[in-house]
């Protein structure tokens, strides 16, 4: 690679789509991994993306496994599936990247991170508030454009300046653009998120 940094939105479905697709429309490098009809809906028409403003039609290059994918110190991975689904996507993604790949946990759940901090130490987490709906394959609908994203990385003393999410900025509208320092503000923000979630906050 040619030390441009490339986003893997690991789980396109309406968050990790959404992701990507934001991404993707403001100039960044970015892959969705995807599976089943989603993935062949992306890899014919491109992922479509509406908000309340606009639909875009985004050629979002599609893998369906991380395998399919030549990943370097380059690559950045934002997982984005549910919970259940989080153990045995590490185990494929780890067989096939850097053992230190920087990892963004796009999960509204709290047990994702320490998921995939016993498997590798590059660990960041995201609280995601992001109304985005998955309408059918290939076909995403965003609600409004100004959500919330909380990024910091999970290891004592914080996010690191020169660590690969650095240069993870957006400049396009309604692009995610992380937030430093957020290890213990995030922390706080996801366990508040599920509080909310589940009638206790």
């Amino acid at each position: 690679q040619s030390g441009r940094m490339r986003t893997i939105v690991y789980g396109a479905g309406a968050i990790g789509g959404t992701i990507a697709g934001r991404l993707f429309a403001a100039g960044h490098d970015v892959v969705a991994i995807a599976r089943g009809p989603h993935l062949d809906a992306i890899r014919a028409d491109g992922l479509i993306l509406a908000d309340p403003d606009r639909t875009l039609t985004l050629p979002v290059p599609a893998v369906g496994h991380p395998p399919e994918l030549t990943l370097g110190p380059d690559d950045v991975v934002v997982l984005a599936m549910k919970t259940q689904h989080t153990a045995a996507a590490l185990d494929d993604l780890l067989a096939a990247a850097p053992a230190d790949i920087g990892i963004v946990c796009a999960q509204n759940g709290v047990e994702n991170e320490r998921l995939a901090l016993r498997r590798t130490p590059n660990v960041h987490g995201m609280c995601v508030m992001l109304p985005a709906e998955h309408l059918e394959p290939g076909v995403l609908r965003q609600d409004r454009r100004n959500d919330l994203r909380q990024v910091g990385r999970l290891i004592i003393g914080g996010d690191d300046d020169e660590g690969a999410l650095r240069h993870w900025r957006s400049s396009g509208a309604g692009a995610p653009r992380p937030r430093r320092p957020a290890r213990p503000a995030g922390r706080t923000a996801r366990w508040t998120r599920w509080r909310t979630r589940n009638g206790q906050g």
